[in-house]
């Protein structure tokens, strides 16, 4: 009769302590994620990579963030963690950092150095680069100008005085 009772107290914790074995398993593959941080991805767009357009559009997905941002712009992210963002890229090399924040203030960062060979616009940022010198030269010149004047007339006026004194 004692063996029975052991046997049924023997089953009875076994069980107890499959079950919370089990909980305690299935409580870890459903918050397992969290500890993992966060997932960032970008779909179109490689380290190195070269384009003849001003305008970029970026897409991606940031897994289990919170918080998104490109260039510290802050970025909308939708409820499967996906975004979308259309940058403007200037003439030549472009640094892009996208970093993504969870809830559990863990970030990832991904960077990308992109080259916009756009002709037009590295032709135009030419142009505008030697205007804006010829235009230092000219003010400069006229400083100059100004200044010499300024020098001749103080001169003169030194000249006057004494000849009003003699």
């Amino acid at each position: 009769m004692e063996y029975k009772k052991s046997f049924k107290y023997l089953v009875r914790t076994g069980l107890i302590i499959l079950l919370f074995l089990f909980i305690i398993i299935y409580a870890r593959s459903r918050t397992s994620f969290l500890s993992q941080g966060v997932s960032l991805s970008v779909e179109n767009l490689e380290d190195g990579q070269k384009f003849s357009s001003r305008v970029l559009n970026l897409e991606g997905t940031a897994k289990r963030a919170v918080m998104l941002t490109i260039n510290n712009r802050e970025v909308l992210i939708d409820e499967n963690g996906d975004f979308k963002d259309t940058l403007i890229l200037y003439p030549g090399l472009n640094i892009l950092t996208i970093e993504a924040q969870d809830k559990f203030e863990n970030y990832k960062q991904l960077r990308y150095s992109v080259w916009n060979t756009s002709e037009t616009n590295v032709t135009h940022l030419k142009e505008n680069f030697e205007a804006h010198i010829y235009q230092e030269e000219i003010e400069e010149l006229e400083n100059i100008e100004t200044s010499t004047q300024d020098d001749t007339r103080i001169e003169t006026e030194e000249l006057t005085q004494e000849e009003i004194t003699n």
